[in-house]
């Protein structure tokens, strides 16, 4: 996931920032979410601090709720409004986060240097949804995010597509099948589909690494894209895996693709080439080995 600056005001949203901050956190690690009560240490100047973390941030959440746009916002030295000015002028994605029934103001309601969020498409989060909504806020921003290439790789398997999607697509196997997961646990109920998400331990260069899997594209028995996020390269990374049936059996493509933004984008891409590859080869060849038992 790109790394998030949270932004609300205290006296009007700080609930459901801590919320989001919790469900973002919780799911794509704490350094990539930045909350300020959370992230800022006794005695540090909250504005030097404001101004590095949004150099090295590539979204701004911007959370709305009924007092956002107060008088306040009318102030230059407004914090709320610092951080989403600034944002804006580094050409940081904004996303405006409606909460508690809250609606973007009209653009005579805010200063000039605010108005460009109006142009951005807004995201509402449902008290009632909470949970489920902040989810679909998780995965639109991975989707959504500039992605790379990292490599792609092809296996002949001697089994049909239905069956290799099968096995690939259903976690409760991937133990038995996989190598390198040791324990599998799932967050949705119910058989594997479109929106299946789970958590999964792989052993990775000797170390245990905690990775959740999400499900963006589940079309039996052609097509399987995942959103893997903590990865040990520390980048979210999509898998758009392609079933097609070939010379008897089923040619598997795995396409690699990292998602964020700028230098550490590149030096995730990098690092999947010289690590994930080879551990999608072996995948693939486990997978071969299990669909043909």
């Amino acid at each position: 996931m790109p790394t998030t600056f949270i932004s609300y005001r205290r006296d009007d949203s700080s609930g459901h920032a801590g919320r989001l901050y919790d469900v973002l956190a919780a799911r794509f690690g704490e350094d990539a979410v930045f909350l300020d009560v959370d992230s800022i240490g006794p005695g540090e100047d909250f504005a030097e601090v404001v101004e590095r973390v949004l150099d090295r941030c590539d979204v701004l959440l911007a959370v709305v709720g009924r007092a956002w746009s107060s008088e306040r916002l009318h102030d230059p030295a407004d914090f709320v409004r610092l951080e989403v000015e600034r944002a804006l002028a580094r050409g940081l994605r904004v996303v405006p986060v409606l909460v508690g029934g809250a609606v973007l103001p009209p653009a005579g309601d805010l200063p000039p240097s605010l108005r460009p969020l109006l142009r951005r498409n807004a995201f509402e989060l449902s008290d009632l949804r909470f949970r489920r909504d902040a989810d679909h806020l998780a995965e639109h921003l991975v989707e959504t995010a500039p992605a790379v290439e990292a490599f792609t790789l092809e296996r002949h398997v001697r089994a049909a597509p239905e069956a290799v999607f099968d096995l690939l697509a259903d976690p409760a196997r991937s133990v038995a099948v996989f190598s390198s997961v040791t324990r599998v646990e799932p967050v949705t109920p119910g058989p594997p589909g479109p929106g299946t998400r789970y958590r999964q331990t792989s052993r990775v260069l000797g170390a245990e690494v905690d990775a959740e899997v999400s499900y963006v594209e589940f079309a039996r028995p052609h097509r399987l894209t995942t959103v893997v996020a903590g990865t040990a390269s520390g980048a979210p990374s999509r898998i758009e895996y392609a079933f097609a049936p070939a010379a008897g059996g089923t040619r598997v493509t795995c396409r690699y693709l990292v998602v964020g933004e700028g230098w550490k984008l590149r030096a995730a891409v990098l690092a999947s080439r010289a690590y994930s590859a080879r551990r999608a080869r072996r995948e693939l060849d486990e997978l071969a080995a299990a669909a043909e038992a």
